[in-house]
């Protein structure tokens, strides 16, 4: 089928032309009179044939079209009568099948087929008697989806060999649900016949389409043509959209021709006649080639004088490009040969002045490259041709004659641990709508030893957004890398410093309070009530070093929690009486939580409520004329695309997962933090309040706490304009029963001669904890490392218990001591202890005591151990 002419977009004006076509159009233009009216007679000619042609191809279209219609309304014709007489019945496949046989053999002999098939495909019946099920064929499923007629694609009949097109008709019953498609196959060859009687000229061509560009049937040719697929052409394009028009230029076949295209009626097809342009316009071609004759002659003469003055002009223009040519090489010192007066002369004049600047230029550039600190690559990202500044052999220490020119060269010198990152975030950066970005990793230098640099990126993009160019800057910054590492070890050094000056300051005032106990209790006319005084005040000093410890332990995030489900507004809710009284009536207290919200969360109960205390008795402290604390608990989710720090706190939200939070809020009204304050309230013993008045481990702890509940602490403050924390918890589903409550007082169990096997390296611990077990009633065997426990139980094994430290000198610590009873001696119970349980073995499932403990908490605990 032909092409659509494009009548747009004409160019009017030529550029680029050569001296020598330049001459030749002078000789054109003299010969310009008699070529137009060649050209206009010439182009009325061609518009009359073209319009006859156009009318002829369109009415031939019709006519085929029509023709095509009626036999095909025929054949529906015929289905609509014998629809009415079959039956859908599977076991009724022989009546159907008499039935087709009589109306076939009053056919004309191009039908060559006429079957029924269930909507599945499955066969009801047919006049070959061949029966087979047709659920894929084209003509069966356009006639079900539709509820009408379908048609298929030509096939060639297994029984006759010949080329057949079979049409389905949809039959409905009375709800309109489709019970089965009855079909008649016809003979292709039908169709040629009624193209011969359309009247169209042999030399025409007259294809027909169907709906998606397949050619049903073809005037010439048809047996090589049938069937294939031309739907890729522009002019079947447009014409399977089923509106009539015109189209010249090649068909598929590669002949010109000037055709037209006209939709038919009685099925989803297209008829397409197209008149070979030599047949069109025989005669407007003849009257063309006469006027070119004529008008060739004319400019002879014109051209062979153009072609003698353009030597003259072009070998200077062409010595001039050679010039600009060498130069664009990089051959710096090219200058231009030609000495010649005139035009030409000024433009060679005018190259050399050009070539002198620009090599100035590129001396300055390439010294300044030199000099700079850095290096500089250029990479075409199309082809990936790279160029490097001497900066790669001063800086780093590489040849220019081994610098590679492929992007894959630099990649292999960057550090294997550095290169996955780099490449993700180089392929981030060139996908988004950033200009400039740095990138930071280790370099290898030619040394063989790693640089850290820094590599600032700059892109350029095309039309279209795509990157097309990148010029960067490679910076070593290994100095500045070890400054700062060396810049972070001292103010670890200083902290360390100042975490050791806490603790040794705290821990002393509690040695202290002990030691002047148990002197004054050395005293033998010590009244009994000063000295129950003096065993409370060592009791009270040893729980205050406890909690001591177990706040470093929840800032390094290794204090061992007990968590259980807790609703967090209602936990606030029952706090507040108790915040009441601790902070005393100058601060008034609030609180508001989500109406209708669960706010289910998975914490220590203990160190929830010290947290919360730690941040109100904060509030109560920053407000010392009084003020107004506000907690408020709700429900946040917080999405994949949220940025960080997105509620306005210093600390980012980094390290959250994305989910639910319920969100418990600490705001107060009081003097506000600077920002410098607020990089270091999570420090231990950092403090602003003045000296006895804070111990510095409140805000660490709280923080500490909330690291290792998976949860995160943030913070905002002003000065002058108060303070507001949020806890950040991960929501948690309700519990199936509620908790205990953690203020029953429980009795403290005792033994009856139980045997137990103490495991502690410790002496003085390992005394004291015998006179504990040996005050509960039981009767205890005391070793002083694994090795030795294992050695016991090899002859004794009647032990009810084993208590055991984690942390012991030796092979055999208190977890490998535990694996070995527990494969062993799996009647034994095990229950551990520790003074710092996660500093060897965190990870193991057996029951666990944390260190110092009293003597009620001991007895709780094995016996929970024995009973569990």
């Amino acid at each position: 089928m032909g092409q659509s002419a494009d009548g747009e977009g004409r160019c009017h004006v030529i550029e680029g032309l050569g001296i020598k076509m330049r001459l030749f159009l002078v000789a054109v233009a003299a010969s310009f009179p008699l070529m137009v009216l060649l050209v206009f007679g010439a182009a009325q000619r061609v518009s009359e044939d073209y319009d006859v042609a156009q009318r002829m191809a369109l009415n031939h279209a019709g006519n085929v079209g029509a023709l095509i219609d009626d036999y095909l309304e025929n054949l529906i014709t015929v289905m609509n009568v014998v629809g009415h007489s079959v039956s859908f019945d599977a076991t009724d496949i022989n009546k159907n099948e008499r039935l087709f046989f009589r109306v076939k053999r009053d056919l004309p002999a191009y039908v060559n087929n006429i079957k029924l098939n269930a909507p599945d495909g499955a066969p009801l019946g047919s006049s070959s008697g061949f029966e087979i099920d047709v659920g894929d064929r084209d003509y069966l499923v356009n006639a079900v989806d539709s509820k009408s007629i379908g048609f298929g694609e030509p096939k060639i009949s297994r029984s006759t060999g010949e080329w057949t097109l079979t049409v389905g008709m949809a039959l409905l019953d009375s709800m309109g649900d489709v019970r089965g498609v009855l079909s008649i196959s016809t003979r292709l060859k039908e169709l040629n016949s009624l193209v011969a009687l359309s009247g169209v000229p042999r030399s025409a061509l007259v294809t027909v389409l169907d709906q998606h560009g397949h050619v049903v049937t073809r005037s010439h040719d048809p047996e090589d043509w049938i069937s294939r697929d031309l739907s890729h052409l522009p002019g079947v394009i447009r014409a399977i959209q089923r509106v009539s028009g015109i189209t010249d230029g090649p068909s598929a076949d590669g002949i010109q021709r000037l055709g037209a295209y006209s939709p038919m009626r009685a099925a989803p097809w297209v008829v397409y006649v197209g008149i070979p342009n030599n047949v069109a316009f025989a005669d407007a071609n003849s009257e063309v080639w006469r006027g070119a004759i004529a008008f060739l002659a004319s400019i002879l003469i014109g051209t062979l004088a153009a072609l003698f003055f353009s030597r003259m002009i072009s070998r200077p223009l062409r010595d001039l490009a050679q010039d600009a040519r060498n130069f664009g090489l990089n051959d710096l010192k090219q200058r231009s040969r030609v000495r010649q007066g005139g035009e030409i002369g000024e433009l060679a004049t005018a190259f050399n002045q050009m070539a002198e600047r620009l090599s100035d230029r590129e001396q300055r550039n390439a010294m300044v490259e030199q000099a700079s600190p850095v290096v500089i690559w250029d990479r075409n990202v199309q082809t990936g041709e790279e160029v490097w500044s001497a900066g790669i052999t001063l800086i780093f220490g590489y040849p220019m004659e081994e610098v590679g020119k492929a992007a894959t060269w630099y990649r292999e010198l960057i550090h294997p641990a550095d290169l996955p990152a780099y490449e993700q975030s180089l392929e981030a950066f060139l996908s988004g709508p950033l200009r400039r970005r740095e990138f930071f990793y280790r370099l290898r230098r030619a040394d063989q030893t790693y640089a850290h640099v820094e590599d600032t990126v700059v892109v350029a993009r095309d039309d279209r957004g795509n990157p097309s160019r990148l010029v960067a800057t490679v910076r070593d910054i290994s100095d500045r890398v070890t400054a700062e590492a060396q810049l972070r070890q001292a103010q670890k050094l200083e902290a360390v410093g100042q975490l050791t000056g806490g603790v040794a300051h705290d821990f002393n005032n509690l040695l202290q309070v002990v030691s002047s106990s148990l002197d004054i209790l050395d005293s033998p006319d010590l009244p009994e009530e000063e000295r129950t005084e003096m065993i409370q005040q060592a009791l009270e000093a040893v729980s205050h070093g406890s909690d001591l410890t177990r706040q470093l332990l929840a800032f390094s995030r290794q204090q061992p929690l007990q968590p259980s489900v807790v609703e967090l507004d209602a936990f606030v809710a029952k706090l507040l009486p108790l915040l009441k009284r601790t902070l005393g009536e100058r601060i008034e207290i609030t609180f508001s939580a989500m109406p209708n919200e669960h706010t289910f969360i998975n914490v220590d109960r203990a160190q929830l409520d010290s947290a919360i205390m730690n941040l109100a008795l904060n509030a109560r402290d920053a407000m010392p004329n009084g003020g107004h604390l506000a907690f408020s608990v709700k429900f946040k989710q917080i999405e994949e695309d949220e940025e960080s720090g997105i509620d306005g706190s210093l600390y980012a939200m980094e390290g959250l997962e994305h989910g639910a939070y319920c969100v418990l809020e600490v705001s107060d009204d009081g003097e506000g933090m600077s920002e410098e304050t607020q990089a270091r309230i999570f420090e231990p013993f950092f403090t602003t309040k003045g000296l006895g008045k804070g111990s510095g481990l409140g805000l660490p702890m709280v923080f500490g706490f909330m690291a290792q509940s998976n949860g995160k602490i943030t913070v905002y403050s002003e000065p002058g304009r108060g303070s507001t924390f949020r806890l950040y918890f991960k929501a948690h589903e309700a519990p199936a029963v509620a908790a205990a409550d953690d203020n029953l007082e429980i009795p403290v169990p005792t033994a009856n001669g139980m045997r137990l096997l103490v495991v502690e390296d410790n002496d003085m611990v390992r005394s004291t904890v015998k006179r504990q077990f040996e005050s509960l009633g039981y009767a205890v065997v005391e070793v002083g490392n694994g090795a030795e426990a294992l050695d016991v139980l090899k002859n004794d094994q009647d032990f009810s218990l084993i208590f055991s430290d984690v942390v012991m000198p030796g092979k055999v610590d208190g977890v490998a001591l535990a694996d070995s009873v527990q494969q062993n001696y799996p009647h034994i119970k095990i229950l551990l202890t520790s003074g710092f349980p996660n500093s060897e073995r965190p990870n193991h499932s057996y029951s666990l005591l944390s260190k110092p403990y009293r003597r009620r908490e001991l007895a709780k605990a094995v016996h929970d151990a024995i009973k569990g």
